[in-house]
């Protein structure tokens, strides 16, 4: 196709221009590491008043690696975040990543069987799964489906109130402002808690040495399934690099001289690739968590 075919650009921006194809040669994981760099004491996320600079952001994304690391998870591992736009999100993404494992979003609002469904699909092949989950969850869908879950090897469990001052989550959870429920042993798997196992544990906050390429694997998002069960489409770090330079290149953002409100579902492919633009350009995050979590 000759570059006068391209009909489609007629409907862009005037100020947009084509980006060179070899922008895209990196991974997210090099990508980000300028703004942990450079804006370590800026404020990265903030979460119903607790705020995390770049530089707690970065050593709690190594530990959720070095984590996964130690049970086992390999490169090219799944590992699924079943939560609402909240600070352990970012950290599993992140950290993820840097494990060389592959993030899918997995949305609060599913049944047990679609959790169930997608968790076995992500499976498929003899990957290894992980889950991040809130203890809601937890108590009212895992439980009830652990059984079936024959790749889910490691299931880590918190709460939307887990960063909230301890008064907080009391009093939220009493009143029922914050979701909640019973955390217990499952069969054959490994249940480990967000905050007490992950972040204040023994792992190291360095980062893992995982090696990878512009051609992995990063991303499995599901499709909505309206005309059949949703089917995972896949993403490399190639693609996702492509999506947010497209964003710079349109939106003209410019690194660490922003805010974004993060209030678009990050399950949700759109939600998830400007909160990515955000740690990458070194913006701050504020985190909307109620999007769905009333729902849970």
């Amino acid at each position: 196709m000759s570059y006068s075919d391209k009909f489609w650009k007629k409907n862009w921006d005037p100020h947009v221009k084509d980006l060179d194809p070899k922008e895209f040669e990196t991974t997210y994981v090099d990508m980000i590491k300028k703004a942990f760099q450079n804006y370590p004491d800026k404020i990265a996320l903030a979460y119903l008043g607790v705020e995390i600079t770049f530089k707690e952001l970065d050593e709690m994304a190594n530990k959720f690696a070095n984590m996964l690391v130690a049970n086992g998870f390999k490169k090219g591992d799944v590992v699924g975040i079943n939560l609402p736009n909240t600070i352990e999100y970012i950290v599993s993404l992140i950290g993820a990543l840097r494990a060389g494992c592959i993030i899918s979003g997995v949305s609060p609002l599913l049944s047990a069987l679609q959790i169930e469904y997608q968790l076995n699909d992500l499976g498929s092949g003899g990957k290894q799964v992980a889950l991040v989950t809130l203890d809601a969850i937890f108590a009212g869908h895992i439980t009830k489906i652990a059984s079936k879950l024959g790749s889910t090897k490691l299931i880590i469990t918190t709460s939307v109130g887990s960063f909230l001052p301890k008064v907080i989550q009391v009093l939220g959870k009493a009143l029922g402002k914050i979701p909640k429920g019973k955390v217990t042993p499952l069969e054959g798997k490994t249940v480990l808690d967000f905050h007490k196992d992950v972040l204040k544990g023994e792992f190291s906050s360095d980062p893992p040495d995982v090696k990878l390429t512009p051609d992995d694997i990063g991303w499995i998002q599901y499709t909505g399934g309206t005309t059949g069960p949703p089917k995972g489409a896949m993403l490399t770090h190639r693609n996702v690099a492509s999506n947010i330079l497209s964003i710079s290149e349109w939106l003209q953002w410019e690194f660490g001289k922003g805010v974004l409100c993060s209030g678009f579902p990050m399950f949700h492919i759109a939600g998830l690739t400007v909160a990515e633009s955000a740690v990458y350009f070194g913006w701050t995050q504020i985190l909307i968590e109620r999007t769905c979590v009333s729902l849970v």
